[in-house]
């Protein structure tokens, strides 16, 4: 039995209640103590002869008179400011029974065509629709910008109450003063990155990053050797937004931070900077293993032979710590590849691959099939394309796809995504007509509204397919018929409708795939219409 004894009161009641309760009332009676003229009215009223009685209600009455005596505990709170009013008009019942079947999961992928088509038309969520909302977007970074415009003042206000939504509680683009670079302003923004926990920390970097990337900077700066290294590395992450040469001194000086995660996304982002001093370090290091022989065309007077382009390689000789401090890895990650073509393909990476344009004087399809002459194909070829999709460079991107079986399907689809949607449909509208199946995977990376044209053809190359093909091989089109249905224009919905091989041997297999996108489709149409009204 623990003594809970009650500071007020008697210490010598308390000891011979717990006394006589350990010993037992035949060893040990329950002795007289002196009380409080109240308390000792009440303990009066108990039979002494009957010790068990007495023991059980005396320790009930001590009970409530502590429970009685106590006070009761407060909490200080900070005042609760009432939320602003908010200007923008709230959208119409229709608009918000749409978001409604999104947020139930029914049409969840066309969210964010939802929240950037009503912040177009400049009104705002329902208040009683937020909760919902900012908790179901609460794991999805992707929209979380989206949201700022459509939530309404009442909406951030909302989200700095719940720890859970603090990623939305802040609209930079709203406040005047974080806007500025008063002294008033850079007050305000301390005070709060000062008091911020870490999730309303990270959401106020993303917001500054997008509209004030020197400020999202000078603010982490002021706490960034005080943070652990796991915050450290996603406050960084964020950097990859709004990246500029004004973050190369920090970037490089976080090479030489302690923890390896640091330094390796502290590599990527300035890997992503032509003019960074790492960048340079690589240029320097590799420009003297490699000699290009430009191509000759053959000529008749005088005469003289062709000459097709050559690169000669001479491959790093050892590994040093500069080396590693740069981000370049000792040990392949694969055993197919040798050490020092590893370590030549990772510095290929990191230049830009205009630089070898501009040093050679040669389009990047000259550079290209002199690569695949070279023992160090593999190298050249994997460490231009990684570079092509990190600088997102559209020319050496399209000569990539003038020679696609360079690189793999995962490859090309990605260095697809470099182009324009303009240019990214002149390649793939030719490229599916010629084909004799679907390629699913470049089909995926078109996430741009798309035109009549790549939607007619498309269409055609999926149905052909499905009308040609056997169960085993129709499956993987099964998620793909339903993921058109976020790109095809609304106003096509006829043709989408119309026009399937219902006769084939596996229209089992896809038809609930048709319906799905059929009626993604549908509500699009529906939704747009509402929101445009």
């Amino acid at each position: 039995m623990t003594n809970n004894r009650p500071n007020n009161q008697p210490t010598e009641l308390w000891d011979n209640l717990v006394t006589t309760a350990l010993l037992g009332t035949e060893r040990r009676p329950l002795a007289q103590a002196q009380a409080s003229a109240s308390l000792g009215a009440a303990l009066s009223q108990f039979d002494p002869n009957d010790q068990e009685h007495t023991l059980l209600g005396v320790s009930a009455l001590l009970s409530l008179y502590q429970q009685a005596g106590m006070v009761p505990t407060t909490i200080e709170r900070p005042e609760m400011r009432p939320s602003a009013s908010d200007d923008r008009p709230v959208c119409n019942p229709r608009a918000a029974q749409h978001l409604t079947m999104i947020l139930n999961q029914k049409y969840a992928a066309v969210l964010s065509e939802w929240l950037e088509a009503l912040a177009q038309t400049g009104q705002r969520v329902p208040e009683t629709m937020l909760p919902t909302l900012l908790d179901f977007c609460r794991t999805n970074e992707e929209v979380h910008q989206l949201l700022h415009p459509i939530i309404g003042k009442r909406g951030h206000w909302l989200a700095g109450q719940n720890p859970n939504w603090h990623y939305a509680s802040i609209d930079v683009a709203s406040s005047n003063t974080l806007e500025s670079d008063t002294d008033e302003a850079d007050a305000e923004l301390a005070e709060l990155w000062e008091t911020s926990g870490r999730s309303q920390r990270l959401a106020l970097l993303r917001q500054l990053r997008q509209q004030h990337p020197h400020r999202a900077r000078e603010v982490l700066l002021t706490t960034w050797s005080q943070e652990k290294a796991s915050d450290r590395t996603d406050f960084l992450e964020t950097f990859r937004v709004g990246l500029s040469q004004a973050d190369e001194p920090f970037l490089e000086n976080s090479l030489d931070d302690r923890s390896k995660e640091v330094y390796r996304v502290a590599a990527e982002l300035l890997a992503r900077l032509p003019e960074s001093r790492l960048v340079q370090r690589m240029i320097e290091r590799i420009t003297p293993l490699l000699e290009y022989t430009p191509k000759q065309e053959p000529r008749v007077f005088p005469p003289q032979p062709g000459r097709k382009p050559k690169l000669t390689i001479t491959p790093p000789e050892h590994y040093d710590a500069t080396m590693k401090r740069d981000g370049i890895t000792e040990a392949p990650t694969t055993k197919k590849t040798g050490q020092k073509a590893w370590w030549l393909q990772q510095m290929l990476e990191v230049i830009p691959p205009s630089y070898w344009t501009n040093l050679w004087g040669a389009p990047p399809k000259d550079l290209l099939e002199a690569a695949t002459k070279s023992d160090w194909k593999s190298a050249l070829i994997n460490g231009w394309a990684k570079a092509t999709e990190q600088y997102a460079d559209a020319t050496w991107a399209e000569a990539f796809l003038g020679q696609e079986k360079l690189v793999s399907e995962a490859q090309l689809s990605l260095l697809v995504e470099i182009l324009s949607p303009e240019r990214r449909e002149a390649y793939l509208i030719p490229h599916l007509r010629k084909s004799t199946n679907t390629p699913a995977e470049l089909i995926r990376r078109c996430q741009h509204p798309w035109s009549p044209e790549l939607t007619r053809v498309v269409l055609y190359r999926i149905r052909s397919t499905i009308k040609n093909a056997d169960t085993r091989s129709i499956w993987h089109l099964q998620s793909l018929i339903i993921q058109i249905g976020l790109y095809i224009p609304p106003t096509m919905i006829h043709d989408v409708t119309n026009g399937w091989p219902t006769d084939a041997k596996v229209w089992h297999t896809v038809e609930a795939a048709v319906e799905k996108c059929i009626a993604t489709l549908q509500f699009r149409y529906d939704m747009l219409k509402e929101l445009t009204q």
